[in-house]
């Protein structure tokens, strides 16, 4: 758990799958940490747990050599998750799972398009299935990061309410895979005078509806 917070996820994952041998918590916050130990001690889950007070970037570049990466990791800020999609992708073992939260829906809802295309790559829409396109921008974001050091994603789960986007996917190497993820990303056509959408490749450059 690369934000560990007060610990609850990881000590929920050290104390309900015993198939789990390690459970790594950090958190840049030093009273976090403290209190996660305290928590896996409550819990006693604290002999299969490791603690860190580190910058999160720094935190993940430690375990970026092929015999020290994570099995699954979780990326849960306070935000966007967008300047540590690199860092958890270079951090997870081959064909492994990372899990990704944001909680910034207003600019991945549409209230803020130009924020979202430079964090995400992408341009939202505000329409009543919003939540929907914000966590294909999230997929396809991390899709697109991951495929720059031939990586390729797939979503496992998804899903999103209110303010929260969550996601899980699976990491693999495969450069094949990876030259793809092209053939996997496309635009939404949505008129907003008659609610008529479909899906298209390309985005065109006339629009007649």
């Amino acid at each position: 758990d690369s934000m560990c917070g007060l610990g609850a996820r990881g000590v929920r994952v050290g104390k309900e799958i015993p198939q789990i041998q390690k459970v790594v918590f950090n958190d840049f916050n030093i009273l976090a940490t403290h209190t996660a130990k305290v928590n896996t001690i409550i819990n006693n889950v604290y002999n299969k747990c490791d603690f860190y007070t580190s910058e999160i970037c720094n935190f993940l570049s430690s375990s970026s050599n092929f015999d020290n990466r994570a099995t699954i990791i979780d990326l849960d800020p306070f935000g966007t998750p967008a300047p540590f999609l690199d860092c958890i992708l270079r951090a997870v073992e081959n064909d492994g799972m990372i899990s990704i939260t944001a909680t910034d829906t207003a600019v991945l809802l549409g209230v803020y398009p130009r924020v979202c295309y430079r964090k995400y790559y992408g341009n939202p829409l505000r329409v009543m299935y919003a939540l929907e396109i914000g966590t294909r921008l999230l997929l396809s974001c991390t899709a697109l990061i991951a495929s720059r050091l031939d990586l390729y994603v797939s979503p496992v789960f998804a899903h999103s309410y209110r303010n929260y986007i969550r996601i899980y996917c699976k990491v693999s190497k495969s450069n094949y895979l990876a030259n793809k993820i092209s053939d996997k990303i496309g635009h939404v056509l949505h008129c907003f005078e008659c609610g008529h959408r479909e899906l298209m490749k390309k985005s065109p450059s006339n629009i007649n509806c």
